[in-house]
């Protein structure tokens, strides 16, 4: 739930509707779900660039997420696939999308869509008897269809498809093209959607710069909101820090917009009586399962034979999957905080001695440790005298692995075997609400950090999906790749056609049969554009 009320002027921000197109409703175990999605500005009808993150699931009949994505939104859009794996039953489902500005919206709070899933290989999964409360039943199809060929073509061939061939207008931008074998079967829908509209009276934060995540510190002795406590975040393993201070409300917000790796969320209280103190995050939930709708599905005995050859056909495919392996986009991850550090240590590079106090005497050089009024504490030199005497009363701002470090007695008394660098800022460093005396950047070699205190919340985050560039073969009399069999019946997915975008080039598989061709987007006024045109492989 958000911290802050529609007074602070987010009422002005135009809401956000999200659309999203997939490669198919109807898939048998073994298969990927692809999906793209559009972020669309309500009220000028044009893609959206006030969330900058868009959220995708898939939610069982029993109300369970089977998978939940993060997406980095660039020009209202985004797109990210999930393979489906042989423990997940036969069903109906819903795919879900939204921004969370969305869930403020009175109608519509969310974008879902059915998506049917067929698993042949657990038990009682088979083709089953018509019951009472039938709605959805998926069935052979009756006779053949009459189809319109933009071509005829061999297995194993290169295709080229002109675009103008499938749709006669210029497309835009973002648009996407889904090429895969028609399917035997098909869906008989027998109930209609839910209107579904705000549930409650919370709002929600439009997440403009990036991820956000916020909360409140509250007092351990009279459970009230403490106001003015700065409170820091890290992510374990990411150069990512941040500290801020809490409002009237003792609330706390703050906003990621950095690429960062699977890891650990560390939100810690600074402040001289942090053990009195404790962490609430606002824990965001969705809160519509309830009134999501699905049907039960009817399996028609006559489908039985196409459904074991769709699976004998993925069995084959999976067995050479180490062959045909998605290409990975680089995750460029954001440079330090801090910027270029004034000195590094690569610990392995010397000797190695037995603790922290013995490595700064022998190995580091412009750094000590002193006792300060009893204490053990690190002074780190200027050239600048004068700024060695007003840096000697502040406090360090050292980390490990990315985490903040409570104080520097903990850092001191660290295992000294278990760092592989250290890094320096040598000067006074403000950042936030804080001004530090040094930056002490620590990297271990196993990243296993984690801070022993109370006053501090933690928990495990997922990165954002990665683009992919998908697998895609190119056959030729020399190829390796000719010795393996090749089963797709999705011969291809392009998220990113552009009007610059004349052709598509791709090969046939060793499937027969008819492919459907669709070509998918909106115009710049959010009006729906869909064509499809079919490909004959003999």
């Amino acid at each position: 739930m958000s911290i802050y009320s529609q007074t602070n002027g987010f009422d002005k921000i135009p809401s956000e509707s999200v659309y999203v197109h997939t490669n198919t409703k109807l898939l048998v175990t073994g298969e990927t779900l692809y999906y793209n999605l559009y972020n669309f500005n309500t009220a000028t009808n044009t893609a959206s660039d006030i969330s900058k993150i868009a959220y995708v699931m898939l939610v069982s009949n029993s109300k369970k997420v089977v998978f939940k994505h993060k997406l980095k939104l660039k020009k209202g859009q985004a797109n990210g696939d999930f393979f489906i794996p042989t423990s997940i039953k036969t069903g109906n489902y819903k795919l879900i999308a939204y921004t969370k500005w969305m869930h403020n919206n009175t109608e519509k709070p969310f974008f879902d869509t059915d998506i049917y899933i067929l698993n042949p290989f657990l038990k009682n999964e088979k083709p089953s008897k018509i019951k009472k409360r039938v709605t959805d039943s998926i069935v052979l199809k009756s006779k053949e269809e009459n189809f319109n060929f933009i071509q005829k073509t061999k297995t194993r061939n290169k295709v080229v498809i002109h675009v103008n061939e499938i749709f006669k207008e210029p497309i835009k931008e973002n648009f996407t093209i889904s090429i895969r074998k028609t399917d035997d079967v098909r869906i008989i829908k027998n109930k209609k959607g839910k209107k579904i509209v705000k549930k409650d009276t919370s709002f929600y934060l439009p997440e403009i710069r990036g991820e956000i995540f916020s909360g409140t510190v509250i007092s351990k002795t009279n459970n009230k909101a403490v106001e003015n406590i700065i409170v820091a975040l890290s992510i374990s393993n990411n150069k990512i820090y941040r500290n801020v201070k809490t409002n009237k409300k003792g609330q706390f917000i703050f906003s990621i917009n950095e690429n960062y790796l699977e890891g650990k969320l560390i939100i810690q209280i600074l402040d001289t009586n942090k053990e009195e103190y404790k962490i609430v995050l606002d824990n965001y939930i969705f809160e519509y399962l309830d009134e999501l709708k699905f049907s039960t599905v009817y399996l028609h005995p006559n489908i039985k034979k196409w459904l074991l050859q769709k699976s004998i056909n993925h069995q084959i495919e999976s067995s050479y999957i180490d062959s045909k392996k998605d290409s990975l986009e680089q995750r460029i991850l954001s440079i330090p905080f801090y910027g270029s550090p004034s000195f590094t240590y690569n610990l392995d590079d010397y000797k190695r001695f037995n603790s922290i106090k013995e490595t700064f005497v022998e190995v580091i050089q412009g750094a000590s440790i002193r006792k300060r009024k009893g204490k053990k504490k690190i002074a780190v030199f200027s050239a600048n005298s004068k700024l060695n005497k007003v840096m000697s009363g502040l406090e360090p701002l050292i980390l490990i692995d990315g985490i903040l470090v409570p104080n520097q007695e903990d850092f001191i008394h660290y295992d000294v075997h278990k760092i592989k660098t250290m890094q320096f800022i040598n000067e006074v460093y403000f950042y936030g609400h804080k001004l530090y005396e040094f930056v002490l950047d620590v990297e271990t070699y196993k990243g296993d950090y984690f801070p022993h205190t109370s006053s501090v919340f933690s928990k495990n985050i997922k990165s954002m999906q990665r683009h992919k560039m998908y697998y895609n073969p190119k056959y030729s009399t020399t190829n390796k790749l000719n010795r393996i069999p090749d089963f797709r019946t999705q011969l291809l997915w392009h998220t990113n056609l552009t009007e610059n975008t004349k052709e598509i080039q791709f090969y046939t598989s060793d499937i027969k049969g008819v492919y459907e061709i669709i070509l998918e987007g909106f115009t710049n006024k959010k009006e729906p554009i869909k064509a499809i045109k079919y490909l004959l492989v003999e």
